[in-house]
């Protein structure tokens, strides 16, 4: 099959003809920066057969430099992870037959710091996140973007919570952790992929620290397709391209570039690597970064699918979009140039109705009193002629301002002095672990070869051999050889027991991995001390989280992007309009209802917050705390006939029991007061009662002094009581 290449083996001449101002134009290659794809139209033309060629090049260098830069780092991060699972290389002789023990110190430790996160975070069956409003009449798209978001990834992306998972585990274990958001063609639905470090790469940088790496020159990620899934990317990549990287052989699993990372997960679990098959994945090259496109004076920001064997580019497009701000702006200013212009028309009509009644004045003998309508009408339409706007005389307004699409997101643990990665309990627990495992391990050896005993013979004593059994009453006989030659020529070497210390020193490593990333036992649920209280043993558990609660809360921080970058998503690939069923616990209570959602909608100012309070409690200690708030009217007695105080306080005590089922019981909720805590205003100044009727004192003196309360009561009958 003939393709029409532009590959590494391309023929084609890279010249173009010298403009001598006497033959034609050069061929240009124009493109529309709105196309999903520019492959197409750059392949048509000389010069745009040789940006892409150039294109090919700039993202595998890139690249290579890239992934070189951080070898020595994935390698470490491959180490780690064996550590993490508990993978040990075999011991060698002498030790070959000893036990290889692992004490389980990084697993430990970041299973509890993960699974204390994962909870807080993602393990409640309420709203997950709540988008904020952005303009003073945004409340109710905030609230319906607030529903719609939560029950998308709860309903649609059926891989959401995994990916979380998996996140939070290389977020504890590597120091910092990269998504990349994309919509799945196939699925028809948005993806957010966690990836490791044989998947991602950005260049050596002095530091970075913007959630989203735009302050990064390029970023990319290596996408991991099979055959079909290359073949499915038809009508969305070029397919000439796809024949291309197609035609040649399946590549190896172990080809290039390596994923030490892979490698050491394959070892742990016990797979290998097959030989070339049709399954095999190819090693495509996902890149965005900033090119001069041809025929432009300035670089755009683009992103790039290439073949780095075949150096075929699949894909090309801006990445760019409108500045919603700069958007508001232009869509303010056409809306001013329209009034301006129905403006003009109605000062023109205007003017035609001032000259019809002038010339109406000029008419002989007009009628002094209607002479005076006149011009008491001409008074009333004289109008100053509308000014236009300062961008009319141009022609247009400016157009919006195009900034890049950012859709990949990065958490670091503990911030790194410089560079872009950061620093991680994981690393700091891989090294306790091998110190602890070194000294396990040296305390069985030694109490191995402690149990087996050696012995030491001169070549002059001949033993005949016959057989030896180890039994109850057993007597084996030695022929030709006295007691006292067999005790002064066979010695016994025995080795000393194990040193206890090493046994110790297993339990300082375990004690400093735990403080070191403030991750004690009482995380896992250990019981309180004797006659410790329940508040006690809370105030320990929240000042042993207080750690897990900062890097928790950093992490949260990503999710946020995360879900901004949804927002993105939806912005771009919505329908116009679609109408779901969310249940009744994630809108309030009634029972459920259908809410009508847009693309539209999301084409704003997006900024969501993690409704979790980031405290790690329990939930027994949340239930308390909304008892608390049910029962505050009792001490507050303004708020006992706030309604509306005792409906919230009621559905926050159900849904810390997770007794969802029982919010529709409360029915609505009812308005919130009018006036703070429900206290009855004031009347109004004069409609104040005088003194001594009811009304305040006079300022500045004391209260009238009025009889005394059973005065003029009959004698004999006893007084009244105040109050």
């Amino acid at each position: 099959m003939a393709i029409d290449s532009y590959g590494e083996d391309d023929d084609f001449d890279l010249e173009v003809p010298f403009d001598d101002g006497e033959g034609p134009e050069p061929e240009t290659a124009s493109y529309d920066d709105q196309s999903p794809n520019l492959v197409p139209d750059f392949k048509g033309t000389e010069k745009g057969k040789k940006f892409l060629k150039e294109c090919a090049d700039q993202v595998i260098e890139d690249f290579d430099d890239a992934w070189s830069s951080s070898e020595e780092y994935r390698e470490k991060i491959a180490d780690n992870f064996k550590m993490y699972a508990g993978f040990l290389p075999k011991k060698s002789f002498p030790f070959e037959n000893c036990s290889n023990a692992h004490v389980p110190i990084t697993l430990e430790g970041i299973s509890r710091l993960s699974a204390r996160t994962y909870a807080e975070i993602f393990g409640v069956d309420d709203h997950i996140f709540a988008v904020q409003p952005t303009a003073p009449n945004d409340d109710k798209v905030a609230e319906i973007l607030t529903v719609h978001g939560n029950w998308q990834i709860r309903n649609q992306l059926t891989d959401f919570f995994r990916q979380m998972h998996r996140g939070i585990v290389i977020f504890f274990t590597n120091g910092d952790v990269t998504c990349h958001s994309t919509y799945d063609q196939g699925r028809r639905r948005n993806r957010h992929e966690i990836l490791t470090t044989d998947e991602f790469f950005i260049p050596y940088v002095m530091t970075t620290t913007e959630p989203d790496y735009s302050d990064c020159p390029y970023k990319g990620r290596i996408l991991f397709l099979t055959k079909l899934d290359i073949e499915a990317m038809k009508g969305e990549w070029d397919e000439d391209a796809i024949e291309g990287v197609l035609d040649g052989s399946a590549p190896d699993y172990d080809g290039e570039p390596e994923s030490p990372l892979r490698q050491a997960i394959a070892d742990v679990s016990g797979i290998v690597a097959p030989d070339k098959s049709d399954n095999s994945e190819y090693k495509l090259i996902h890149y965005e970064g900033s090119m001069k496109l041809p025929g432009d004076k300035e670089a755009r920001a683009i992103c790039a699918t290439v073949c780095p064997n075949t150096r075929y580019v699949l894909r090309l497009y801006v990445r760019e979009e409108n500045d919603w701000r700069d958007q508001v702006r232009y869509d303010r200013e056409l809306q001013q140039g329209a009034d301006y212009e129905m403006a003009v028309q109605a000062h023109a009509q205007l003017g035609e109705r001032e000259a019809a009644l002038q010339g109406e004045l000029t008419k002989p003998g007009v009628d002094p009193m209607e002479a005076d309508m006149i011009h008491q009408a001409l008074t009333q339409d004289a109008l100053p002629p509308p000014v236009p706007p300062e961008w009319y005389e141009s022609g247009a307004p400016a157009p919006p301002r195009r900034v890049p699409i950012e859709m990949f997101s990065h958490g670091v643990c503990m911030e790194n002095f410089l560079g872009s990665l950061g620093l991680s309990y994981g690393q700091i627990l891989a090294d306790q672990n091998r110190a602890a495992n070194n000294s396990l391990n040296q305390a069985i050896d030694q109490a191995t070869l402690g149990n087996v005993g050696t012995y030491l013979m001169p070549d002059l004593l001949e033993i005949e051999p016959g057989p030896f059994q180890i039994a109850p009453g057993t007597i084996n006989r030695i022929s030709g050889v006295s007691g006292t030659d067999i005790k002064n020529s066979i010695v016994e070497l025995r080795p000393s027991a194990a040193n206890p210390q090493l046994f110790e020193f297993v339990d300082k490593m375990v004690e400093y991995s735990q403080s070191s990333i403030a991750a004690p036992d009482i995380l896992s649920g250990e019981s309180g001390k004797s006659g410790e209280t329940w508040r006690g043993q809370n105030a320990r558990t929240e000042q042993a989280l207080k750690q897990l609660s900062v890097a928790g809360g950093k992490y949260a921080k990503f999710v946020e992007q995360i879900f901004k970058c949804n927002a993105k998503l939806n912005s771009m690939y919505l329908e116009d309009e679609e109408i779901i069923y969310v249940a009744s616990h994630l809108i309030g209570v009634g029972g459920g209802q259908e809410i009508q959602i847009s693309r539209k909608m999301y084409q704003r100012d997006y900024r969501v917050t993690i409704r979790s309070d980031m405290r790690f409690t329990s939930q027994e200690q949340r239930i308390a705390e909304a008892d608390q708030l049910v029962a505050m009217p009792g001490a507050v007695p303004p708020l006992q006939g706030n309604l509306a105080w005792w409906h919230a306080a009621a559905t926050r005590a159900l849904k810390a029991r997770g007794a969802h089922d029982m919010l529709p019981m409360l029915g609505p909720p009812p308005p919130p007061p009018s006036t703070p805590m429900g206290v009855p205003p004031p009347p109004p100044p004069g409609m104040l009662p005088p003194p001594g009727m009811g009304g305040p004192p006079p300022q500045g003196g004391n209260p009238p002094r009025g009889p005394k309360p059973g005065a003029n009561a009959p004698p004999g009958r006893p007084q009244p009581r105040m109050g």
